[in-house]
Protein backbone atom coordinates (compact mmCIF):
# COMPACT_ATOMS: atom_id res chain seq x y z
CA UNK A 1 0.00 0.00 0.00
CA UNK A 2 1.27 3.44 -0.88
CA UNK A 3 0.42 6.52 1.16
CA UNK A 4 0.34 10.20 0.32
CA UNK A 5 1.24 12.93 2.79
CA UNK A 6 0.05 16.52 3.17
CA UNK A 7 1.19 19.22 5.59
CA UNK A 8 0.47 22.92 5.75
CA UNK A 9 0.45 26.00 7.90
CA UNK A 10 -1.42 29.30 7.79
CA UNK A 11 -0.79 32.43 9.79
CA UNK A 12 -2.36 35.86 9.82
CA UNK A 13 -0.16 38.95 9.56
CA UNK A 14 -3.19 41.17 10.19
CA UNK A 15 -6.76 40.39 11.22
CA UNK A 16 -7.77 39.82 7.59
CA UNK A 17 -4.58 38.95 5.71
CA UNK A 18 -3.32 35.37 5.88
CA UNK A 19 -0.23 33.67 4.46
CA UNK A 20 -0.08 29.93 3.90
CA UNK A 21 2.42 27.32 2.86
CA UNK A 22 2.34 23.59 2.37
CA UNK A 23 3.95 20.38 1.20
CA UNK A 24 2.42 17.35 -0.52
CA UNK A 25 3.89 13.98 -1.38
CA UNK A 26 1.97 11.95 -3.97
CA UNK A 27 2.97 8.30 -3.55
CA UNK A 28 1.30 7.06 -6.74
CA UNK A 29 3.61 9.19 -8.90
CA UNK A 30 6.44 9.54 -6.33
CA UNK A 31 6.37 13.35 -6.70
CA UNK A 32 6.89 16.13 -4.18
CA UNK A 33 4.99 19.43 -4.35
CA UNK A 34 5.19 22.72 -2.48
CA UNK A 35 2.50 25.38 -2.21
CA UNK A 36 2.28 28.98 -1.04
CA UNK A 37 -0.53 31.47 -0.99
CA UNK A 38 -2.11 34.58 0.39
CA UNK A 39 -5.70 35.22 1.42
CA UNK A 40 -7.86 38.15 2.45
CA UNK A 41 -10.85 37.34 4.68
CA UNK A 42 -13.74 39.56 5.81
CA UNK A 43 -17.09 38.87 7.44
CA UNK A 44 -18.78 38.76 4.02
CA UNK A 45 -16.26 36.75 2.00
CA UNK A 46 -12.72 35.92 1.08
CA UNK A 47 -10.28 36.18 -1.79
CA UNK A 48 -7.20 34.03 -2.12
CA UNK A 49 -4.35 33.20 -4.45
CA UNK A 50 -2.31 29.99 -4.31
CA UNK A 51 0.40 28.42 -6.42
CA UNK A 52 1.67 24.87 -6.29
CA UNK A 53 4.92 23.67 -7.80
CA UNK A 54 6.57 20.35 -8.47
CA UNK A 55 9.90 20.17 -6.61
CA UNK A 56 11.47 18.16 -9.44
CA UNK A 57 10.18 20.31 -12.32
CA UNK A 58 10.54 24.04 -11.79
CA UNK A 59 8.34 24.94 -14.79
CA UNK A 60 5.41 22.81 -13.58
CA UNK A 61 3.39 25.42 -11.65
CA UNK A 62 -0.34 25.51 -11.02
CA UNK A 63 -1.98 28.82 -10.07
CA UNK A 64 -5.44 29.18 -8.56
CA UNK A 65 -7.68 31.99 -7.34
CA UNK A 66 -10.38 31.34 -4.76
CA UNK A 67 -13.41 33.53 -4.15
CA UNK A 68 -15.99 32.90 -1.43
CA UNK A 69 -19.09 34.90 -0.56
CA UNK A 70 -20.70 34.27 2.82
CA UNK A 71 -24.41 34.91 3.33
Amino acid sequence: RRDSYHAGIEGYVTKSLGLRGGYRYEALTNRHYYAAGIGYVTETGSLGYTFEGDVGESKNLQHSVQVAIMF
